[in-house]
């Protein structure tokens, strides 16, 4: 039987196409649970998350079994140390993987609709309070995804999976995600499904249509704003101050998520700062959003080939 959080997703063939996109998106449709032999819940990821950043969370679950393992410490104690080992993970996170858990834009609206119930994803009510256009929402504002993963789970000291509120865990995005892979190019020959997710062949489609969002337009100053950022971007680089140019980008995304360009240029600032697998992910970002750029597919290849020899390492070590 399905649970009345499950979310609704498109129809994915095994052979299909398939794309990186930013942790914690799809909250409804995927959820991690870690969990000792007794169905203790250490932690739970909702939604994707990267390979990288999944590992370091994994980290986080085995030091918690040997907490929850050893008799010596009361169960008072044990649900202190959850709390703190959890926050202080969270504090711990750096930038790139920051950058990597940005709410997807439809999400955001999400919660700007349900701000009473989700208050615990904004970080920023003063601005929240004075939006005029539910369209032309300020994306700072809000929490990224795994500051409100750990916070949540911070409240939830090994519970037991029998007990653990899912529902309300996940409750920060749409219940229809789908990325729309399938339509990429390489994906299957079949048409037939294009555009349909699962439930739509079983059921009407009324609770999907009904959570599309149209893309937001920022307003004609917000605008003008925006369009210096690219020229800020290109003088921080010229200057090899690629921190910088990396939150220039992660500034410009934030306010043009659905166009391509501030995609390229945080693929290169990270790149410059060594990060190659968040450039391999936002070359990829900015190709699928349609850029047509060819520093984009040669970002993408360069990061590639810096990360194979990782690969390698990281397999021969095993």
């Amino acid at each position: 039987m399905q649970e009345g959080y499950a979310g609704d997703s498109g129809v994915h063939p095994i052979d299909g196409n398939a794309v990186n996109t930013t942790n914690g998106a799809g909250p409804h449709n995927l959820q991690t649970f870690i969990m000792t032999a007794d169905g203790t819940v250490l932690h739970c990821l909702p939604g994707f998350w990267s390979s990288a950043d999944l590992a370091a969370e994994l980290e986080v679950a085995e030091k918690l079994s040997y907490i929850w393992e050893d008799t010596a410490i009361t169960a008072g104690h044990k649900a202190d140390l959850f709390k703190r080992i959890h926050l202080e993970h969270l504090a711990s996170h750096t930038q790139e993987l920051v950058a990597r858990s940005h709410l997807q834009g439809f999400d955001a609206q999400h919660i700007y609709k349900n701000r009473k119930e989700l208050s615990d994803c904004i970080s920023d009510n003063e601005a929240i309070s004075a939006v005029e256009d539910p369209h032309k929402l300020p994306y700072a504002a809000f929490k990224t995804t795994d500051k409100i993963m750990h916070e949540r789970m911070a409240k939830r000291p090994f519970q037991n999976y029998s007990s653990f509120d899912t529902g309300a865990y996940t409750s920060y995005g749409c219940n229809h995600y789908d990325k729309g892979e399938n339509e990429m190019e390489g994906g299957p020959p079949t048409l037939a499904l294009k555009g349909k997710s699962l439930r739509s062949i079983t059921r009407p489609t009324t609770v999907a249509a009904a959570l599309k969002v149209s893309p937001s337009v920022p307003p004609e100053p917000i605008k003008l704003a925006h369009a210096t950022i690219p020229n800020q971007f290109v003088q921080l680089a010229k200057q090899g101050q690629w921190p910088e140019a990396f939150r220039c980008a992660d500034k410009y995304i934030k306010s043009q998520f659905t166009q391509p360009g501030g995609y390229e240029m945080r693929s290169l600032a990270a790149f410059q700062l060594g990060w190659y697998q968040q450039a391999y992910d936002d070359a990829s970002r900015a190709l699928w959003l349609g850029s047509k750029h060819s520093s984009a597919t040669i970002l993408r290849a360069r990061a590639a080939s810096k990360l194979k020899p990782l690969v390698y390492l990281n397999t021969k070590s095993l």
